[in-house]
């Protein structure tokens, strides 16, 4: 609080996006301490209350409800905030927020909703060359259709993700995606691929 006061020059969108990366990074290494993000973001909002600014804070609470297990409340948080990016034009921004809606509606079996908001996902990731992202949701959406036991679809997304991240480098998610079609392939019962895709991974 006395550094926001004192500092108002760098309270701004900018900050606020800070605090969200910063969520990001704890959702996946210490989910405890995203409601220290959500705590922040809000002290933030008292001072700077600007549309962006209130989106990102509704997105980051949502995070911290997730944690949570409170997934209802995520999905009108990560609904109400995804609808103020999109209507700022902030295409990519709002497509981010559509990933973590998408985790949040399977999580409560809302399978294909949470299918429809991936594919919008994908395709604004796709349009805009971001094919690490655009590889995540590939994977996500590989894992909403596997537990519908949809293998040959799920199987279609998680090799294009493969894809993907070996097209860029991006190692560690190949490996990811490389385990995901072991798996698949597992549950087709279909085991010299699931043991190829394995030694890959």
């Amino acid at each position: 609080l006395r550094l926001l006061a004192e500092r108002r020059d760098i309270v701004n969108d900018d900050l606020a996006f800070a605090i969200r990366d910063r969520c990001y990074r704890d959702w996946s290494s210490a989910p405890e301490k995203v409601r220290q993000t959500a705590a922040a973001i809000r002290t933030v909002e008292k001072y700077y209350s600007s549309p962006v600014t209130v989106a990102v804070s509704l997105w980051i609470a949502a995070i911290s409800d997730i944690t949570r297990g409170l997934f209802e409340k995520a999905d009108k948080k990560l609904r109400d905030a995804g609808g103020i990016l999109l209507g700022l034009d902030r295409e990519i921004d709002g497509a981010e927020v559509q990933v973590a809606h998408l985790l949040t509606l399977a999580m409560i079996g809302r399978y294909d909703e949470a299918f429809s908001v991936g594919k919008k996902a994908l395709s604004t990731f796709i349009k805009n060359s971001d094919h690490v992202a655009a590889g995540k949701v590939e994977l996500n959406l590989s894992n909403v259709l596997a537990r519908q036991s949809r293998h040959a679809e799920a199987l279609r997304f998680c090799h294009a993700a493969s894809r993907r991240f070996s097209d860029v480098g991006a190692v560690s998610w190949y490996a990811m995606a490389e385990n995901g079609l072991a798996n698949t392939y597992s549950d087709l019962n279909q085991l010299d691929k699931a043991e190829l895709h394995y030694e890959r991974a």
